[in-house]
């Protein structure tokens, strides 16, 4: 089977509808990545200002309170990133464009950075908690830290 393209069913007409609706599909995407993003940066918040009420409380005390300050604040950097790479799909202008890219890359780095620091350190110190007690099994409270640190 062969297909031949003809010259005088393609239209420039054709071209303008295709070409509003990959715009308009991109500015829907990019409202959805918005979207999901402050929602996420949302529920963030919400986790460091249960974890600032009650950082005086046993089981958030035992969690190092820092750390998921650190944890947070990483994934909300990592998060920030979404908003400003979903504008570079709806922009036309190339300075925003550029600006838009260097956003992205700064807060993701940044973000994924202090993240996975803050992460593989409450590793080594659960990590160094759990070392004396090898012979034994692991006691509750360090398997609800790590449980409440996966979650």
């Amino acid at each position: 089977m062969e297909v031949r393209f003809c010259a005088e069913r393609h239209t420039p007409d054709i071209e303008i509808e295709i070409q509003e609706t990959i715009e308009t599909v991109n500015g829907i995407i990019a409202i959805i990545c918005n979207v999901c993003a402050i929602s996420s940066i949302a529920l963030c918040l919400l986790i460091a200002a249960v974890n600032l009420k009650f950082k005086g409380d046993q089981a958030i005390a035992k969690t190092s309170p820092l750390l998921n300050n650190f944890i947070l604040s990483g994934s909300i950097l990592v998060l920030t990133c979404a908003s400003t790479l979903s504008s570079t799909s709806v922009t036309p202008d190339l300075d925003v464009y550029l600006i838009s890219c260097y956003a992205t890359a700064f807060t993701f780095f940044l973000g994924s950075t202090s993240l996975f620091a803050a992460l593989f350190l409450k590793v080594w110190m659960l990590n160094k908690a759990a070392k004396p007690l090898k012979a034994q099994r692991l006691p509750t409270d360090i398997l609800v830290m790590s449980l409440q640190d996966v979650c």
